[in-house]
């Protein structure tokens, strides 16, 4: 039998993890910081789709970190890579001070939660991780809505993303991973990644492209302008010597 204590602790991880994955579409990726300056491109899992689509869930012990979702082209030439996006991506001030609100919150949910329940410290201890908790979510919700045309967002998508932080509060966690979502990045993936990642990432992200495209490709029949159009743009992602072959 499982506590009721336990139990409570299972259902936040559940609705955390629950609301940290991304379903992504065949041609999508996400571009992940892994640092300051620092970018990769990660792609969903290929072999266990979801309504056609990839789940990907980002490393839940790095919440503070951004991540976008982008497309690449599956049919054509890569696209181009968008300036603002680009100007976006080096501004990380913007989002430094919802960092520590952020890890102050899942301290609050899975260090002095658990404090409280499994231990002598007692309900006291749950009302402070609670009280730590709403106080800075208030704090960061506050912010983000006093600064949504910097982020470049709606009123309404900072009351939508208030609701779900303040009824269920695991949601809360993915307070700057909301805010990227909501600002809908323009550009190809792959334009944007080759000015952003070293040339062993570039040519790991073109590996997962040809891969969904060697699928797509199969799913067509022969002769089709479809097929034809992604050869053509799987051509331009093979490595060289392959290219010229």
């Amino acid at each position: 039998m499982v506590s009721d204590e336990l139990g409570l602790m299972l259902v936040m991880t559940g609705l955390y993890l629950y609301d940290s994955v991304l379903m992504l579409a065949i041609n999508e990726a996400a571009l992940v910081q892994g640092g300051r300056k620092r970018w990769r491109v990660a792609f969903g899992a290929q072999n266990y789709r979801l309504a056609g689509r990839e789940p990907f869930l980002p490393n839940p012990f790095a919440p503070h970190g951004r991540i976008y979702r982008m497309t690449w082209a599956i049919e054509s030439a890569a696209g181009k890579h968008d300036e603002a996006f680009l100007a976006l991506l080096n501004e990380d001030a913007r989002f430094k001070e919802f960092r520590v609100p952020v890890w102050l919150m899942a301290i609050a949910l899975f260090v002095l939660v658990p404090a409280g329940l499994f231990s002598r410290l007692g309900h006291g201890c749950v009302l402070i991780a609670m009280a730590l908790f709403y106080l800075c979510a208030l704090f960061s919700l506050t912010r983000a809505y006093l600064n949504r045309e910097r982020f470049g967002i709606g009123g309404r998508t900072v009351a939508s993303i208030a609701v779900q932080s303040l009824v269920c509060p695991p949601f809360a966690l993915n307070l700057i991973r909301k805010l990227c979502a909501a600002q809908r990045p323009r550009g190809d993936l792959l334009a944007t990644a080759a000015l952003l990642l070293p040339p062993c990432g570039i040519e790991l992200a073109k590996v997962q492209c040809r891969k969904r495209l060697d699928e797509q490709i199969d799913l067509e029949p022969e002769g089709s302008a479809r097929r034809l159009a992604m050869i053509d743009a799987r051509r331009r992602l093979a490595p060289r010597e392959e290219a010229q072959t």
